[in-house]
């Protein structure tokens, strides 16, 4: 398939990043036994409270505005007599690159790759248990502006053959058949090096951004292996 072919899917779409409610069951599937999905999917909420001593917990709120609990179980099993007992208690972070604590932030956005619905009988609720960190991804942005972006790109991309004989300037709007693409992100296109040099200040923020965005949606979601990890493939 070539890049002008290549289909990238909304962020939006039910199947591929369903809400909440919307995830299976985690009897129905079960990653860590190497069940096989129907399909790949992702959920997405933004970080609305940080907690957790021994395990990091994270309230999330998802695009249906539903307030979802994830419980990291990554590391160790429970907290130090000596963690319960600071003040104000000491969040513990899981030692994985995909969970780094200068993005374990409020308002930045959380993906968990094939999120389920797990119950905790103890605490009589559901949520989502993390046991594998190569699922998680945070984005540095509110899940709103993650899914404005997610819209912007789609209006950027061609989604046929035919569409691709056109790009648009992302400074002057000029539509052309042959225009300088962004070699950072890939999702940026210009007439020529005079309007990627004006338009450079506003794509700086959130070019890096782009780049992972595109990439999530760009993978072949209705596919069934091999199964999807982050940091994603370049190559979907």
């Amino acid at each position: 398939m070539t890049a002008a072919e290549q289909r990238y899917t909304s962020l939006l779409d039910p199947l591929a990043f369903p809400p909440f409610l919307s995830c299976p069951d985690e009897h129905v599937y079960d990653h860590q036994r190497g069940s096989s999905p129907v399909q790949h999917w992702c959920f997405l909420g933004e970080i609305e409270e940080i907690s957790g001593i021994g395990r990091l917990c994270l309230d999330v709120k998802d695009r249906e505005g539903i307030t979802v609990r994830i419980y990291f179980y990554l590391d160790r099993l429970s907290p130090s007599v000596r963690e319960i007992h600071i003040n104000p208690p000491r969040i513990t972070y899981p030692k994985h690159a995909n969970v780094p604590s200068h993005l374990v932030q409020k308002g930045y956005t959380i993906a968990v790759l094939y999120a389920q619905q797990h119950r905790w009988l103890a605490e009589a609720s559901t949520g989502i248990r993390i046991e594998d960190g190569d699922m998680v991804q945070i984005f540095p942005c509110s899940l709103s502006e993650l899914l404005s972006l997610g819209d912007r790109i789609l209006q950027r991309v061609p989604q046929s053959k035919t569409a691709a004989e056109l790009r648009t300037c992302g400074w002057c709007g000029e539509k052309a058949a042959s225009l300088l693409c962004c070699s950072a992100c890939g999702l940026a296109w210009y007439c020529n090096k005079g309007c990627q040099r004006i338009d450079w200040p506003g794509h700086k923020k959130d070019c890096k951004l782009t780049s992972q965005v595109g990439l999530l949606m760009k993978q072949h979601w209705s596919h069934v292996e091999p199964h999807f990890k982050f940091p994603l493939s370049t190559k979907p």
